[in-house]
């Protein structure tokens, strides 16, 4: 029995399968056409599956709840950038624990994983790391922040999600309650995006890093 291909699949905004093959066998002789694989493959999947729908709800929300939306989209574009800075992808039937993937297996599944993916995002990562500085910060945050928002679409812990844009820091301890400026944080998190673009031009590693995460995700 043939397998169907899936050359066809999209995989970023209209990029498909085919089109990242194409692009990964020129990028060893062509290395001037890694701009190009951020921009087609990486930025297209990131705008089109979670920066727009996250813009979409910055500039028309009323602030009657879509910050939990919001910050819930990007606790998952969390997951998605420390992995592909690993080159590692979920697999819930055939993977090793995050520890032991990132030394070389390209599938991690392992019930504390993602903290320890949200930990070495927040705690490596500019400008992240200057207020997720250990590692009780940054559990904190995945346990009462990612976790409750996916689970129970709910903060707990004392923390709180705010637009106020009188509180111009990403993260505010004001007494017991710790403030996420959601707003503030999609600004960290874009920083981020394009600081990666330059590391990626020029750090081997990085780059097959992403070649392993996309060719994964064709996979799929």
């Amino acid at each position: 029995m043939t397998t169907p291909s899936n050359d066809k699949m999209e995989i970023a905004g209209k990029r498909t399968v085919a089109d990242w093959n194409s692009l990964k066998g020129k990028l060893n002789d062509h290395p001037n056409l890694w701009e190009t694989a951020f921009d087609d493959f990486f930025y297209s999947r990131l705008k089109t599956r979670y920066l727009n729908p996250i813009h979409l709800l910055q500039t028309h929300g009323e602030n009657t709840g879509e910050g939990f939306s919001i910050v819930s989209l990007q606790c998952a574009l969390v997951e998605f950038l420390q992995t592909t800075r690993d080159g590692i992808n979920f697999d819930f039937s055939n993977g090793s624990s995050y520890s032991e993937a990132c030394k070389g297996t390209k599938n991690y599944t392992h019930s504390g994983d993602s903290k320890k993916i949200f930990a070495e995002f927040l705690q490596k990562q500019e400008p992240f790391n200057s207020y997720f500085d250990t590692d009780g910060k940054a559990n904190d945050f995945f346990s009462n922040v990612r976790c409750s928002l996916l689970h129970e679409a709910r903060t707990t812990g004392n923390w709180r999600i705010t637009a106020n844009s009188k509180r111009s820091e990403t993260i505010k301890i004001e007494g017991r309650i710790t403030f996420l400026q959601r707003d503030c944080f999609q600004q960290d998190l874009e920083s981020y995006i394009w600081r990666y673009k330059i590391e990626l031009l020029s750090d081997t590693d990085l780059q097959k890093a992403f070649i392993r995460k996309f060719d994964a995700i064709c996979e799929q």
